[in-house]
């Protein structure tokens, strides 16, 4: 209809413009479900880690409705062929790549954010993400020690010996000290033995095995501390030795091989105690006794905190601060806090 401008299917229609107008849409809208179904598929010898539920599929369903309905506006609007181009060009095409899907419309400057924020598909977008964002899973201790988890289970993150999604808090374990979550498992420390569950495909539970479970089970070793990367874990014995465990893809476990580990193994490059620990997305930071910062694995933004953008496989002391008293990092950033209350971050800042 956009190009030929030909209407003739309007005209013998024996059903009212409406009804004609609305079918043109659900076809559309099915169309590109089809073309969404078959990316799917595609996709799935990797493992994404998106959900995909009813919700999902009638989200995907109205963001095709948004842009059948568009096009059929377009096919009643357009004077000549000319037209088409320009609504392709200047509508069409700065929606599908501005309006949440490459990017966040939190990131475009304000009226123009605030306007794209309002269109039709910045919100079936934002839908879709909300709803299959993957990774989506949460834990609570309460006061009396005991853990609950929620959310996405389908790698058994959750600890509840089964794989389904689970939208309310759910028991899991008593008398927990620490909780702490990776991309697709969760480790608890209980007194000082640590449990583990979820995926296992990098030997980040620590279990011996690459085999993931669905049921927390306890791995060898006493610690007081621990900490869960995106596919690695580092942990706090304690007499403060510094183990690590799980994936090393790019030197994160700080024993200078990229080699994963299926068991917690001691960092012999750390020969100081150790008080605090952060591991990162793909980079760990540990903080010794004596107020040291060390950070070793992925630096490719700053994370390290040396003024460089190297990789290390080893712990590395960052030699200009001192004093300091914890360590944290996200996706490629990090932050410290020293003595005195200050705090320093370093890494990517966008």
């Amino acid at each position: 209809r956009l190009y030929e401008k030909a209407f003739d299917q309007v005209l013998i229609s024996p059903t009212p413009l409406w009804q004609f107008i609305a079918g043109q849409i659900i076809g559309g809208s099915l169309r590109g479900f089809y073309a969404g179904g078959v990316i799917l598929i595609l996709t799935l010898p990797i493992d994404t880690g998106l959900i995909f539920n009813g919700w999902s599929f009638l989200v995907m369903f109205l963001n095709g409705a948004v842009f059948s309905a568009i096009g059929v506006v377009v096919s009643f609007l357009a004077k000549n062929h000319a037209d088409v181009p320009r609504f392709s060009n200047y509508i069409i095409m700065p929606m599908a790549y501005l309006c949440n899907t490459f990017f966040s419309t939190e990131k475009l400057p304000g009226f123009i954010g605030k306007f794209v924020s309002a269109l039709p598909l910045s919100q079936t977008s934002h839908l879709i993400r909300s709803i299959s964002a993957g990774e989506g899973f949460s834990a609570a201790i309460k006061k009396d020690g005991t853990l609950w988890t929620w959310g996405n289970n389908q790698h058994g993150q959750l600890g509840l010996s089964t794989e389904g999604n689970v939208v309310t808090p759910t028991h899991v374990l008593s008398n927990v000290n620490q909780v702490t979550c990776g991309a697709r498992f969760m480790l608890a420390l209980v007194g000082e033995t640590v449990y583990s569950w979820g995926n296992n495909d990098k030997g980040q539970l620590g279990d011996k095995t690459i085999i993931p479970h669905s049921s927390p089970t306890a791995i060898s070793g006493n610690f007081k501390k621990i900490s869960a990367g995106r596919e690695h874990v580092l942990a706090i014995s304690t007499n403060g030795e510094l183990y690590s465990w799980g994936s090393s893809s790019v030197g994160q476990l700080g024993h200078n091989v990229k080699i994963s580990k299926n068991i917690p193994t001691k960092v012999a490059a750390m020969t100081a105690s150790v008080k605090d620990i952060c591991a990162a997305y793909s980079h760990s930071l540990a903080v010794t006794t004596d107020g040291n910062l060390y950070t070793w694995g992925e630096g490719r933004s700053g994370q390290m905190g040396n003024g460089e953008k190297n990789t290390y496989r080893v712990p590395k002391l960052i030699s200009s601060m001192s004093g300091i008293v914890s360590a944290s990092g996200g996706y490629s950033f990090s932050v410290v806090r020293d003595n005195n209350g200050k705090l320093w971050s370093f890494g990517n800042d966008d």
